[in-house]
């Protein structure tokens, strides 16, 4: 039987910022439920926060059995009825997957019962997850707990406030096959780039026209 998943997200970022929309032309929401639609495992549906009752009605948490959310900056624009409405649907065994910041999304902060701030740090430190409800059918098949051998966290690296180790660097320039220095390069804007080759190509069509022209005018000519 194919599990009934609903992607939320707030869909605003991507609509106001041009080089997110870029990467996510159909929203964030669009491109999860695009990588899981690949699969018949999964019944797909979308909410974004400015749908009506933000997409989170009652009949669409009664036929969703698992909710992935995706929370960046507007947790504050989800009312608290609809936060109360997700939590009561997950008490009653909705599985629940929250995505970027949405460990401080209103329904995962009612859910866990504290203020979910958490602390940035980026010590390549092993992270065991607990699975702490094993019937759940979310959690079916995975052990007592998961293990990530060197846990990294990057909002301190996006704010400058500290550095990723060299052990860390070695790794992504290898995966990557490039020399360390290329990650400290400008990034060429693609649009330049691609305005750069059109010229280019123009050019190239000129110059062979322009031959063609003068090879056939000398043949006419003789």
């Amino acid at each position: 039987m194919a599990l009934r998943v609903t992607v939320w997200n707030e869909y605003i970022h991507e609509k106001n910022e041009e080089r997110i929309k870029k990467v996510y032309p159909n929203g964030i929401h669009g491109a999860i439920a695009e990588m899981l639609g690949k699969t018949t495992d999964f019944i797909i549906k979308t909410a974004t926060l400015e749908e009506p009752c933000h997409g989170l009605t009652d009949e669409v948490l009664e036929n969703t059995d698992v909710l992935i959310w995706w929370g960046h900056c507007h947790h504050d624009k989800v009312p608290d009825e609809i936060a109360k409405r997700v939590q009561m649907s997950v008490l009653k065994g909705m599985g629940l997957i929250v995505l970027h910041s949405g460990h401080l999304s209103k329904p995962f902060v009612k859910l866990m019962g504290t203020i979910c701030r958490s602390k940035w740090r980026e010590n390549d430190e092993l992270e065991r997850i607990w699975v702490i409800e094993p019937s759940h059918p979310i959690a079916s098949g995975l052990p007592e707990y998961i293990e990530i051998p060197q846990e990294e966290t990057v909002k301190n690296i996006e704010l400058c406030r500290c550095w990723t180790s060299e052990k860390n660097l070695a790794k992504i320039t290898e995966a990557l096959n490039i020399d360390v220095h290329k990650l400290f390069l400008p990034v060429e804007s693609s649009i330049q780039k691609d305005s750069e080759n059109i010229s280019q190509i123009k050019q190239t069509i000129a110059e062979e026209l322009k031959s063609y022209i003068e090879i056939k005018l000398n043949e006419i000519i003789k």
